[in-house]
C-alpha cells in the first residue's frame, strides 16, 4: 500500500512534469529556468530540485514521464510488423492529439535530446522488421529504411505536420499512412532506399 507521502511526492513530480509540458507547449521553447517550471507548478524552486537534480535531469524525467502517459493510453513504442505501422500511426496521433500540451513539449524536447537507451531500443527494433522482411539489403540500406520509418511514426512528424503547416491530425495521419506504405511498396519492387546503392 502506497503511504499519503508517497502519493503526495508523486502528485508533486507530475505536477512539475505536467508544468513543463504546458510551459513549452505555450512558448514553443526550450528556454525555461527551474524557477520560471516551480511558479507554474505552484511550488517552490526548493521542491523542483527535491524531484529533479538540475535542469537536465528534469527534461530527462519528462521525457521518460511523457512516454510513459502516452504508452499508458495505448501509443505503440516498438512495432510489431511493418504492415501495422499505418494503424500504429492513427492510433499514436490520436492519443498525441489527445495529451497536446504533453505531446508538443515531447516533440520540441525530442528534438534536443542526444541519443538515449530508448531511442537506441526503437531504432533497432525497426532495424530488425526491415532486415527481418528484406534479408538481401545491404546493412546501410537496412539501416537508412528503418531511420526513416521510424521518423515517421514519431511525435515530431504529427507535430510539424499538424502546428507548422496546418493540417487536421486525420489529414496528417493519412497523409504519413500513405508515404509509409508507399516506402514499404518500394521496398518491395526492390528499390533501393539509397541512390546508387546496389549499382554495379
Amino acid at each position: 500500500m502506497t503511504s499519503l507521502r508517497d502519493r503526495q511526492r508523486e502528485l508533486a513530480r507530475e505536477t512539475i512534469l505536467g508544468a513543463l509540458a504546458d510551459h513549452v507547449a505555450e512558448t514553443a521553447s526550450l528556454d525555461f529556468s527551474v524557477e520560471e517550471i516551480a511558479k507554474r507548478a505552484g511550488v517552490s524552486h526548493r521542491t523542483v530540485y527535491n524531484h529533479f537534480a538540475n535542469r537536465g535531469a528534469l527534461i530527462e524525467a519528462f521525457s521518460d514521464w511523457a512516454d510513459g502517459e502516452m504508452r499508458t493510453r495505448g501509443s505503440t513504442v516498438n512495432p510489431l510488423d511493418l504492415a501495422g505501422l499505418t494503424h500504429d500511426v492513427e492510433t499514436n496521433w490520436r492519443i498525441f492529439d489527445e495529451m497536446a500540451s504533453v505531446a508538443e513539449a515531447f516533440a520540441q524536447i525530442d528534438t534536443v535530446r542526444s541519443a538515449t537507451g530508448g531511442h537506441v531500443r526503437r531504432t533497432r527494433a525497426f532495424v530488425e522488421l526491415v532486415e527481418s522482411r528484406y534479408p538481401t539489403l545491404d546493412t546501410s540500406q537496412i539501416i537508412a529504411a528503418a531511420a526513416v520509418l521510424r521518423q515517421l511514426v514519431s511525435v515530431r512528424p504529427w507535430y510539424v505536420l499538424t502546428h507548422e503547416h496546418g493540417l487536421s491530425t486525420d489529414d496528417a495521419a493519412s497523409a504519413t499512412s500513405w508515404a509509409i506504405e508507399t516506402l514499404i511498396l518500394a521496398l518491395d519492387r526492390g528499390d533501393s532506399p539509397l541512390v546508387g546503392a546496389g549499382d554495379s
